[in-house]
């Protein structure tokens, strides 16, 4: 008999009926959940102009994210679309699985930290063969700077690339959009749409292969086990590391 807890994330509800409209449905509140969330950030422009400059910047999107998220999940409820039956609702994980050991977690969190990694240096080697130059985004290595000074800009960069934006982007990309599709569209389409989603969301087009794969690699962590929680932690992993690989670089230059 198959296990029923062999993925936390898989449902048992149907999945051919109305596939194409939950697809649309799910990809419609995203974009409506993005839309109210610049809407805010242009409003905190407008009353206070340096949110979008400088390090700032990088502390708004983890807002907007949040925002949306926010809008994504209460548009669910008032639409009357109920949450998959899929677990991982919220961090806590799915409360019908088998508790999950400490160790296994991780476990699942350390060997994708690594996949995360090697990765991305495997496919970032491959580009450049290619003749493809992967480039950092310039807002991240302006505030970077010589690696050295720890300027108001850095602080701002490492709460948002470490902190914040690990649990906005996995709580709207994975505990949403991710977890939602795999009721309504095929495995395939509810693994490369969010992928490709926060890939082209970042807006560095010389990276969009590693952005995808970090993506992939996020979800697994999410879908083996069953939280959020290791997905957070998988992706601000990466993020510290790559920002210290950043920093060690910018030393080594100056």
């Amino acid at each position: 008999m198959r296990d029923q807890h062999a993925d936390p994330l898989r449902s048992s509800g149907p999945r051919e009926d109305g596939r194409t409209t939950g697809i649309v449905f799910e990809v419609g509140c995203l974009v409506w959940g993005l839309g109210i969330g610049w809407l805010v950030v242009l409003g905190l422009a407008a009353v206070a102009p340096g949110v979008m400059e400088g390090g700032s910047l990088y502390l708004v999107s983890p807002l907007q994210l949040g925002v949306c998220g926010l809008v994504y999940a209460a548009t669910v409820r008032w639409v009357g679309v109920p949450a998959p039956p899929m677990g991982a609702h919220g961090l806590r994980g799915p409360a019908t699985s088998p508790a999950r050991p400490r160790a296994r977690a991780w476990g699942v969190w350390a060997a994708h930290v690594g996949a995360a990694v090697a990765g991305s240096i495997l496919i970032g080697g491959i580009m450049e063969l290619l003749g493809v130059e992967v480039d950092e985004q310039a807002k991240v290595l302006e505030a970077v700077g010589d690696g050295r000074t720890w300027t108001a800009d850095l602080v701002a960069l490492w709460v948002g690339a470490v902190v914040l934006a690990p649990v906005a982007e996995e709580w709207v990309y994975r505990g949403l959009l991710f977890r939602r599709l795999r009721v309504w569209a095929p495995s395939w389409v509810a693994w490369s749409l969010p992928a490709l989603i926060f890939a082209v969301s970042h807006g560095n087009w010389s990276g969009l292969a590693i952005y995808a794969w970090l993506a992939l690699v996020f979800a697994n962590a999410y879908r083996m086990n069953g939280s959020l929680r290791t997905a957070m932690g998988v992706h601000a992993a990466n993020n510290l590391l790559t920002l210290l690989q950043l920093m060690l670089v910018a030393r080594l230059g100056t």
